[in-house]
C-alpha cells in the first residue's frame, strides 16, 4: 500500500493591517497565510474554534497599551456586523503610530484616550448632570491622566460609543478656552480686604468730624465763647 500522504495546507485569511482607503475611508487589510504550524506561530493562533485566539499584537508585544487583535475581531470586520472597543482602539492606535513617524512635533501636542475612557466616565455619573456628580466621575478617571496635562496639549481624541454607534470626538485647544473662561470671569477682592478699608475710610472720617468747621456742634461752641469774651 502507498504511504499516507499528509492532509493538504488550507488558506486563512488574517486581518493584520489597516489601510486607508480613497476619500479617507479605512479598509481592511488582508493577507493570506498557510495553515502551517510555522506560519503561525509568532501569532499563536488556533484557526478554529476559539474566538479569544490571538491574531496579532500592535504595534508589537513590548509596545505599551500594546492593541491585542483575536479570532473575534476579525469575525466583527464582516459585512453587517458591529465593531468593537479593540478594533477602534487598533485603529486610533494606528493613527498615532503613523502620526508620530510623520510629523512627531504634532503627535506631542496630542492625546489620544481609548475607547473604554468615555464609558467609564458616563458609569461614574450614572445619568446625572450636577456640578457635585460631574466632580465625582472625574474622581473616578482623574488617574488617567495623572501624568498629562490635557490644557497643554492641542488636541485631545476621544472615541465614544452611544447607541450601537461609534464616533470620535476631538478637543480643540482646551487650554486657549481655560484662558477665556477665566478672562470673562468677574474681579473680585477678598472680603477681608474690603472690610479694612472701610474701617479705614471710618477711622479718617471721625477724625474729620472732631475738627470739621462746619460742625454744628463746633460753630455753636465758637459763637458761645465769642459772646462770653464779648461779655
Amino acid at each position: 500500500q502507498p504511504a499516507p500522504q499528509p492532509p493538504e495546507e488550507e488558506d486563512d485569511e488574517v486581518q493584520i493591517t489597516a489601510e486607508t482607503g480613497p476619500g479617507g475611508g479605512v479598509r481592511s487589510g488582508r493577507r493570506t497565510r498557510r495553515n502551517s504550524d510555522a506560519g503561525f506561530a509568532d501569532f499563536g493562533v488556533r484557526l478554529k474554534g476559539d474566538k479569544a485566539a490571538r491574531i496579532a499584537v500592535y504595534p508589537d508585544k513590548a509596545a505599551k497599551d500594546a492593541i491585542v487583535l483575536t479570532e473575534d475581531e476579525l469575525a466583527r470586520l464582516e459585512e453587517g456586523e458591529f465593531l468593537n472597543g479593540s478594533l477602534v482602539d487598533y485603529r486610533l492606535r494606528f493613527f498615532q503610530e503613523e502620526l508620530k513617524s510623520l510629523d512627531p512635533e504634532t503627535f506631542k501636542r496630542c492625546h489620544f484616550f481609548n475607547s473604554s475612557f468615555y464609558t467609564r466616565l458616563l458609569q461614574t455619573m450614572q445619568g446625572g448632570s450636577s456640578a457635585k456628580e460631574r466632580e465625582d466621575a472625574y474622581q473616578h478617571v482623574r488617574r488617567w491622566t495623572k501624568h498629562v496635562d490635557l490644557f497643554s496639549k492641542d488636541y485631545i481624541f476621544v472615541p465614544i460609543n452611544e447607541s450601537l454607534h461609534w464616533s470620535l470626538a476631538v478637543v480643540c485647544r482646551p487650554g486657549l478656552w481655560a484662558q477665556q473662561q477665566h478672562a470673562a470671569l468677574p474681579s473680585q477682592q477678598p472680603a477681608a480686604e474690603e472690610d479694612d478699608s472701610e474701617t479705614e475710610e471710618d477711622d479718617e472720617s471721625d477724625g474729620d468730624e472732631s475738627c470739621d468747621p462746619e460742625d454744628p456742634e463746633v460753630e455753636a461752641g465758637e459763637a458761645e465763647g465769642e459772646a462770653e469774651g464779648e461779655a
